[in-house]
């Protein structure tokens, strides 16, 4: 279990460092506590050649927010830190279940989201560039397809094409 306290003031701080003006920092949260319980997850790895994917289920986190609190808000915030333009974030913000996604370690180098369906369950598509290790040379993309269904959260990360991954994903029963 884990036991966020809310710190507004340095919230503003990295907004401001970034240049953020136009997001809007909810004053309500300010010494408040989140906490959020998650449970064991199952990770299997495949690859073949440069194709590479990893398949992660589990049951959804159980996420504790002090009473009033806009999960929206707070996504549309961590957005805009990701980079994306601001009525992007808010539209997109307001039409995800942040209940499944809110534990998502989004690597800071996404440069794209986007809705999408896994059989009939919304889900959420992030990409952004796969560089080489040593060089930090572009070579080409990974993509994390995030889900859920009955209970439970479903994720694949790959450097595979996001089409083979939709594959895969709704192959899943």
């Amino acid at each position: 279990m884990a036991r966020i306290t809310a710190d507004t003031a340095r919230l503003k701080q990295v907004l401001d460092a970034l240049g953020l003006s136009d997001v809007k920092v909810p004053e309500e949260l300010d010494g408040e506590t989140a906490m959020i319980t998650v449970s064991p997850m199952v990770l299997t790895g495949y690859e073949q050649g440069d194709r590479k994917a990893a398949f992660m289920q589990g049951p959804m986190p159980e996420v504790l927010m002090p009473a009033g609190v806009d999960l929206a808000q707070l996504g549309e915030i961590g957005l805009r830190v990701l980079g994306m333009p601001a009525d992007e974030a808010r539209t997109f913000a307001n039409s995800v279940d942040w209940r499944t996604t809110f534990l998502v370690p989004v690597p800071p180098m996404a440069t794209r989201f986007r809705q999408t369906l896994v059989g009939s369950n919304r889900g959420i598509v992030i990409e952004g560039p796969l560089r080489d290790s040593e060089t930090k040379v572009e070579k080409g993309n990974w993509n994390l397809l995030l889900w859920s269904q009955g209970g439970r959260v479903y994720g694949i990360r790959s450097t595979m094409r996001l089409s083979d991954v939709m594959v895969m994903a709704n192959s899943l029963q």
